[in-house]
């Protein structure tokens, strides 16, 4: 069922909670690494590596996934996502991507709020003023903004829900979906971004959605080379490099190859002094 009908002025004349666009474009800026004896690099200076992802059906074919953000950019239909992923895996990595590359663009702006914070949400399929409450959070100074821009909930797996998630995303889809007979608001579309573990089958998934894939050793290889042409270290074991491609379904999780190379960690049992050589990743 759509969500009710809402007058937009009888919302709370208060600027409601605060965006995270400038906490995220922080995060794309400063050193991903802190302690000051190690080689700094960002984000921001190219070690972004795009991930891959597989898809639901609902979704046109694309060959890549900026080709699906371009689209909730640019295009003229507006457009749904849930973006699904593992710990680590690049959900909010993404979403600084998102923000520092297309906030100044000629499309839909986008604007991030974190789910956790939106306190006074009921989070439940039942909830037929779901809508209205996320609205109310925001505050009537933000809701107007929303016309115009791709709005981002941010863990949604972070909040308390009353029933079924799955059933949860798909209200929330009715609810975009009838957001501008129901508000008014035109040119909006909207991502969710939620850990994969805290939803069931894919198959009960009714809403379109992608699902971030671990690096494959190609990935690996092409972040390692990344990280070490920008950090100005030339020299890491061979052995581990050769281990974190044997074991791409641990060390393809972003955060796990990135702290493994920035920590030096050696990986595997048999390293010797002999496998220590300057080698060209780029193979």
């Amino acid at each position: 069922m759509p969500i009710n009908n809402i007058n937009p002025e009888e919302l709370v004349k208060v600027t409601g909670i605060i965006n995270r666009n400038q906490a995220y474009k922080r995060r794309w800026k400063e050193p991903l690494f802190l302690d000051s004896d190690k080689p700094q690099v960002s984000l921001k200076n190219g070690l972004f590596l795009m991930p891959r992802y597989s898809k639901n059906e609902e979704l046109d074919e694309r060959n890549d996934l900026e080709n699906q953000i371009q689209s909730l950019i640019y295009e003229k239909n507006d457009r749904f996502l849930l973006i699904l992923g593992e710990p680590g895996g690049g959900k909010s990595t993404l979403v600084a991507y998102i923000l520092n590359t297309y906030e100044d663009t000629e499309g839909r702006k986008p604007i991030v709020y974190p789910c956790v914070a939106m306190q006074k949400v009921t989070w439940s399929p039942t909830n037929y003023n779901l809508f209205e409450d996320i609205m109310r959070e925001l505050g009537s100074l933000e809701y107007k903004r929303l016309s115009n821009h791709v709005l981002i909930l941010d863990g949604f797996d972070e909040v308390e829900v009353d029933g079924s998630r799955e059933d949860l995303l798909r209200h929330l889809y009715i609810c975009w979906e009838n957001a501008s007979e129901d508000y008014g608001l035109k040119n909006f579309s909207l991502i969710i971004t939620s850990r994969r573990n805290y939803l069931g089958e894919l198959s009960r998934i009714e809403v379109p959605y992608i699902v971030l894939s671990r690096f494959d050793k190609d990935q690996i290889i092409e972040f390692c080379n990344k990280y070490f042409e920008r950090s100005g270290e030339k020299t890491v074991s061979k052995h581990t490099i050769e281990e974190m491609k044997v074991m791409e379904s641990v060390f393809g999780i972003p955060i796990l190859l990135y702290m493994t190379i920035a920590l030096g960690i050696d990986v595997g049992e048999g390293e010797s002094e002999s496998d220590e050589a300057s080698i060209d990743y780029k193979d």
